[in-house]
């Protein structure tokens, strides 16, 4: 039973129980070990920033703040003039564009490096009272200086030790290409964290099983060609054409989006349902795989059922009723005011669902107690995006979290002529990890031996969160050594993943006259705290 590799972070006003296996901005930034830190984000208190490293080290800390604010921010600047190791890092982002990434990278004292990336924004109300979501690396060693470093492909627009083109990609899901995609991330920045991918590259990432999905403003091809990491929808969509499915023979896929804002994305529905066939991307079937699917007069009930969309988001209710009242609304956007915002809303709204269904009137059954995530209360600032296996959602096909929310700018626009042949623009910096089960199989085992579930209010799954298991194998007749089918193998997969979830299951979908918050309409029923919302 593998701990959850996503962690949940911890919410100032909930009870201890509620807090079980999540973590703070100190337990990250805490260490007296950590000598170097670089932060990738959108907003920023540095103050807020520095006491939460250890008060004997934090004035020895180099501290690198990579931003968005290329023309300046007085504030930032300001702040970062009290703090004689604080060193700005400006990046050019495209208009409409944003340095939305959240990551950090922190270098400690013993040559240990870890990579973050997370959910929050580098500010007090993100680490408080919002739910948000954390991935960290195992602490990474420098590399064996006995060991020949392979030479590999690089993207164009770098180079670094990685700059040959003599030797394929690694395996998505690897170490090894974990850490190329993050250094052709960190080119999109061109010279300006130099030094940082130097240091990178001295590091080894073979204990890391996750792929990282990145975007980086500019042109990204549709198709990503060889010795390539393409970004946005394109990048993703590489990704899962290389992870399997476990498709149930009658059951339909679910895809759950969950985010803490919803961008115009249009008045047709042409980019969502791009974005939705990226999203039910998999891995073809294996030879052996087709093989074992079940046979009906004569023909395969192969069948390419499309995942069942569910999109996650908070109403106005849930906002006001929510920890911090109306102030946690203002961390959460969608639109629905134009003519072409109530066209998008009329697509989304069959596929939108609560992110606290308690303040639903009558209430909806409650869901068990083993199904509970303990946030609903806490507003929604995280973003995860997760394939389920079938409606009872009880088994994960791949989970991704990142600090993308449901926009082009963060994703790309569909591939058009304006853009170039084949090519997608990305308008903003993000940074995601994506899991599956497979990468989580023992040497020696299968990946139909990994099941990956969720998990509520722990990390760790246990034997009473995933029931018997099909595996469809083939056995040997024990005739003349020629194997035959027999059907679906019942066994208990051998190592279970935990995905620990932000949202209680099942999901709720919205009532017929319910909206999404939206920040610009006006709220008059006052919060616990006697606020109302004016837009």
């Amino acid at each position: 039973y593998i701990n959850s590799p996503f962690k949940l972070t911890r919410i100032r006003d909930l009870p201890p129980a509620s807090n079980v296996d999540t973590v703070s901005i100190s337990d990250i930034l805490g260490s007296p070990m950590i000598k170097e830190v670089w932060i990738f984000n959108f907003l920023f208190d540095i103050d807020f920033i520095m006491a939460n490293l250890d008060r004997d080290v934090r004035n020895e800390v180099s501290v690198k703040i990579v931003h968005g604010f290329h023309n300046g921010d007085e504030v930032l600047e300001t702040d970062a003039r009290r703090w004689p190791r604080v060193r700005l890092i400006p990046t050019w982002v495209p208009d409409w564009g944003t340095h939305h990434s959240k990551m950090m990278v922190l270098i400690y004292h013993d040559e240990c490096m870890r990579i973050v990336v997370h959910t929050s924004n580098m500010i007090e109300k993100d680490w408080t009272n919002l739910t948000q979501g954390v991935w960290m690396s195992p602490f990474l060693p420098l590399k064996d200086a006995t060991t020949p470093i392979k030479p590999r492909a690089s993207h164009a627009s770098g180079s670094s030790a990685f700059a040959t083109s003599e030797s394929p990609d690694p395996p998505f899901g690897t170490g090894e290409r974990f850490k190329l995609d993050l250094v052709r991330y960190l080119h999109g920045y061109d010279k300006l964290v130099q030094h940082l991918i130097a240091i990178i590259d001295d590091y080894d990432f073979s204990a890391i099983h996750a792929a990282f999905i990145g975007s980086v403003p500019g042109h990204t091809d549709a198709i990503p060609g060889d010795s390539k990491t393409a970004w946005g929808w394109p990048g993703l969509r590489e990704v899962l054409h290389h992870v399997s499915c476990r498709d149930e023979e009658g059951e339909v896929p679910q895809i759950a989006m969950q985010v803490s804002s919803i961008a115009t994305l249009g008045g047709k529905r042409d980019w969502i349902d791009n974005f939705l066939d990226v999203l039910s991307t998999k891995a073809p079937l294996t030879e052996n795989e087709l093989l074992l699917l079940p046979i009906s007069k004569g023909k395969s009930k192969v069948r390419d059922i499309k995942p069942e969309p569910h999109l996650i988001f908070s109403t106005p209710e849930e906002i006001r009723t929510s920890l911090d009242g109306y102030a946690s609304g203002g961390s959460i956007h969608a639109k629905v005011s134009s003519a072409s915002q109530k066209k998008q809303l009329a697509y989304l709204h069959p596929m939108m669902r609560h992110w606290d269904a308690s303040v639903l009137s009558p209430k909806p059954p409650a869901q068990p107690p083993s199904r509970q995530a303990l946030r609903g209360k806490a507003a929604p600032h995280i973003k995860t995006y997760i394939r389920f296996s079938s409606a009872r959602m009880d088994r994960i096909d791949w989970a991704l979290l990142t600090s993308a929310n449901l926009s082009t700018q963060a994703w790309g626009h569909v591939a058009k002529e304006r853009h170039g042949k084949g090519k997608v623009w990305v308008s903003s910096y993000e940074c995601g990890v994506l899991v599956w089960p497979a990468l989580f199989a023992e040497s020696g085992n299968k990946k139909e031996d990994v099941a990956m579930v969720p998990v509520f209010g722990k990390d760790k799954a246990e034997p009473g969160d995933v029931g018997r298991v099909e595996n469809r194998q083939e056995r040997n007749d024990g005739g003349g050594g020629e194997s035959a089918k027999e059907g679906l193998d019942m066994r208990k997969p051998k190592t279970v993943v935990g995905i620990r979830m932000p949202y209680d299951l099942p999901l709720v979908p919205y009532e017929e006259d319910e909206q999404p918050w939206a920040k610009e309409m006006v709220h008059v029923e006052p919060d616990f705290l006697g606020w109302v919302w004016m837009g």
